[in-house]
């Protein structure tokens, strides 16, 4: 699979990376210089969700050791999305940090509660595009934040409990809901581009691979959606 940055050409293909660009990916850890550090823009950091970084990693030998630590007082369930040497991340209570990984300074932060204990407000990794922040919350807000203030820049009700992060291919944000719908949300305006509607809630994540959107459901289905409208393109069960 080919390396990635947060700016995705809509096939899915990625740019060339320039010198430093490629140094940084190859020693993630040096994170001193004006280089940034490698992007991992949402979970699993390309629009396959593999989690392949490139290689080979020069630095990344352990034993590994603590560089520094920040405790944000509640449960983190997913990795934070990492774009120009920030650290966007989301904790069960919706509390959203950018954190600046070569000295730990929090930039901004949202906070949604401050009692912490309760039900969770998020379960879903963040996600970063085009200088935007996208978290979806629990209740069925889908949120876009201004990466460098942290303001909400747009908010769209999705009326439907959110577990499935959102992956961003191009300028489309795809997401699935307990209501069995995967939506394809414009990231310029929050406004919605397609709805699929199947039988079975989608707590999965989607991926995506050569111009189709792969997801499972809650009753073993699995799914490959054309990306650009939303039709099935094949369906099969895995129980």
């Amino acid at each position: 699979f080919p390396r990635s940055r947060c700016h995705r050409r809509s096939s899915g293909q990625e740019p060339e990376l320039t010198r430093k660009e490629e140094r940084a990916e190859s020693k993630p850890s040096e994170l001193g210089d004006e280089t940034p550090t490698a992007s991992w823009p949402f979970f699993g950091r390309l629009p396959q969700r593999t989690h392949y970084l490139g290689g080979p990693i020069d630095d990344l030998d352990p034993p590994f050791k603590v560089l520094w630590h920040i405790n944000t007082h509640a449960l983190i369930e997913f990795p934070p999305a990492i774009s120009g040497g920030v650290a966007y991340l989301v904790n069960k209570y919706g509390n959203v940090y950018a954190v600046r990984l070569k000295d730990k300074k929090i930039l901004w932060t949202r906070i949604v509660r401050k009692r912490l204990h309760g039900a969770p407000i998020d379960v879903t990794g963040p996600a970063y595009y085009g200088g935007r922040v996208f978290v979806a919350e629990i209740g069925g807000a889908l949120i876009a934040l201004n990466a460098k203030t942290g303001k909400v820049d747009w908010k769209r009700d999705l009326e439907a409990h959110l577990e499935s992060s959102p992956l961003i291919v191009g300028k489309t944000l795809y997401i699935g809901t307990d209501s069995n719908q995967v939506l394809a949300i414009d990231t310029a305006n929050g406004h919605k581009i397609w709805e699929y509607k199947g039988h079975a809630a989608i707590k999965a994540s989607p991926s995506y691979h050569q111009g189709l959107i792969y997801v499972g459901n809650y009753q073993s289905g699995m799914l490959a959606l054309s990306s650009k409208n939303g039709h099935v393109v094949w369906r099969t069960n895995t129980s």
